[in-house]
């Protein structure tokens, strides 16, 4: 595993970052991520949210 420094991951992308503006813009990125896994089901973690919480809405 390689790590880097947050600066240089919040520099634009011409200048090698990956252009993180705001540590709210990655938590922003990884909510919409873990939604879209869970909204498709296409992950084991997803598969036991919807079985875990959404159980009764399948039942019904």
């Amino acid at each position: 595993m390689h790590w880097i420094s947050w600066e240089t991951i919040c520099l634009p992308v011409s200048e090698g970052g990956l252009g993180i503006r705001r540590f709210g813009d990655l938590v922003t990125a990884f909510s919409w991520k873990l939604w879209w896994r869970f909204r498709t089901r296409d992950s084991l973690w997803a598969r036991y949210m919807w079985a875990k919480y959404l159980q009764w809405r399948i039942l019904s």
